[in-house]
């Protein structure tokens, strides 16, 4: 299945403002929600859930911002609402995990909280029938890096 181009658009542009302010550190990027529901309609918001090897802190959460912040201004619709976490996240129960970066309506929190959860993430493998993630195949040639591709 391809993606949308509103959604394509949108995670082309993110991943471009995060490989240029951190490059090859985001290793996944998945999305969740109504795109992988088939319910997907103009006004939707697009639910993602970034995965990183290790998460960014300090002056790295400053520029993990001002991708979020560079991707709303480039790209104002549709909505793109997420959690940033690392692989293992998933799979721990809820009181283990600590506070993530969150993007959420409009508004980057380094420190929100979020029900991460393996439902949400299609268990613990990071995958599910109904789960997207981002490949070379799904981007434009100039983004270097694997990230989102539909199964």
């Amino acid at each position: 299945m391809t993606l949308p181009p509103p959604i394509s658009n949108l995670t082309n542009c993110f991943l471009e403002e995060v490989d240029s302010r951190l490059p090859g550190r985001l290793s996944g990027l998945f999305l969740h929600g109504s795109i992988c529901w088939g319910e997907f309609f103009p006004g939707s918001d697009i639910d993602f859930i970034g995965l990183w090897d290790e998460l960014s802190t300090g002056k790295d959460l400053d520029l993990l911002k001002a991708a979020h912040e560079s991707t709303k201004r480039r790209l104002p619709t549709p909505t793109f609402d997420g959690v940033h976490c690392t692989a293992t996240d998933p799979t721990a129960s809820r009181d283990q995990i600590p506070h993530r970066p969150v993007f959420y309506q409009d508004a980057f929190d380094p420190g929100g909280t979020v029900d991460i959860n393996r439902v949400m993430v299609g268990g613990s493998e990071l995958r599910d029938d109904r789960r997207y993630r981002v490949t070379a195949t799904d981007l434009e040639p100039r983004c270097s890096r694997p990230y989102l591709s539909s199964r």
